[in-house]
């Protein structure tokens, strides 16, 4: 069964200032990841409890134009700085979700073999199956299932936590441009219906959510096509554009982020915070949603 987040990812020219600036504006504390030495990538993670953040870049050119997810990554990287790829569904029997899946209509390839070198020169292996040309899942998210025990890929979470006290990835939105179609995808891939079909005031805009576990995906389709959302999609096409990090007092996390110089708005009364600054946080949208 498909059991929540495994991790979101980033794509990033310069992995060390792009992980100094999320410590320094997020408190996030980021720790080396290794190196994917099949794909030319490199990596830095910002771990929690059961999913991480993780940072991708290009280690060697040559490798990474030889693949798939590479060659995706090597052309991102020539246009911008920085890019919210996607993010990944933690599975516990690949084989029989992939199969449910196909059944319900879905093509995904694989499953395929993938390793990631740790830091202390340990292999942690695993296997996955995605969408096709969308490895990365920044539509639909691949799926993943770890031959690494958990104790073993969760060594590098840091002792005290981070700064600003995140303990989780709570939640991605996704921008569409036809949210009936992004939800039969999912429906096919999750096999089952959104928690909630609705349309929203602000932005003004159709939204579908699926719950996997404790993890949420919100499919938003914008209705206003003056509105900032309407532009996203229009200047990046359809895709993941929004993080949620969860965080156990939100006033504490606002109060924090504010000492540090990073700009966000007040609380809401449902536990949400404004969306963050993107200019300072490597340009990608995040949001603190107050979760224990």
């Amino acid at each position: 069964m498909l059991l929540g987040l495994d991790h979101a990812t980033i794509a990033v020219r310069d992995p060390a200032r792009a992980a100094e600036q999320l410590e320094r504006t997020l408190g996030l504390k980021m720790v080396p990841g290794g190196e994917y030495p099949d794909l030319g990538i490199q990596s830095s993670v910002a771990l929690f409890g059961a999913d991480y953040l993780e940072l991708v870049s290009v280690r060697n050119p040559e490798i990474a134009g030889m693949n798939e997810r590479g060659r995706i990554l090597l052309d991102l990287l020539s246009r911008r700085e920085a890019r919210l790829l996607g993010y990944c569904l933690s599975s516990d029997d690949l084989d029989r979700d992939v199969a449910e899946a196909r059944e319900r209509g879905l093509h995904l390839e694989g499953p395929f073999s993938g390793s990631r070198r740790l830091p202390d020169g340990s292999l942690m292996v695993w296997r996955t199956s995605w969408h096709p040309h969308d490895p990365w899942g920044h539509l639909l998210p691949p799926l993943i299932h770890h031959d690494t025990d958990m104790m073993r890929r969760r060594r590098w979470v840091p002792p005290d936590g981070h700064p600003l006290r995140a303990n989780a990835l709570y939640s991605v939105a996704l921008v569409v441009a036809d949210r009936g179609e992004a939800v039969e995808s999912y429906r096919r891939l999750l096999g089952e219906p959104p928690d909630i079909v609705e349309d929203v005031p602000e932005p003004p805009a159709c939204r579908a959510r699926f719950c996997v576990g404790s993890f949420r995906v919100e499919i938003l389709q914008p209705t206003a096509p003056s509105s900032s959302l309407a532009r996203l999609l229009k200047q990046e096409g359809e895709g993941t554009f929004l993080l949620g990090l969860a965080v156990p007092d939100l006033d504490d996390a606002v109060r924090f982020l504010r000492e540090r110089g990073t700009a966000v708005g007040p609380p809401t009364p449902e536990g949400v915070a404004p969306l963050l600054d993107p200019s300072q946080t490597l340009g990608i949208s995040f949001q603190l949603v107050e979760r224990t």
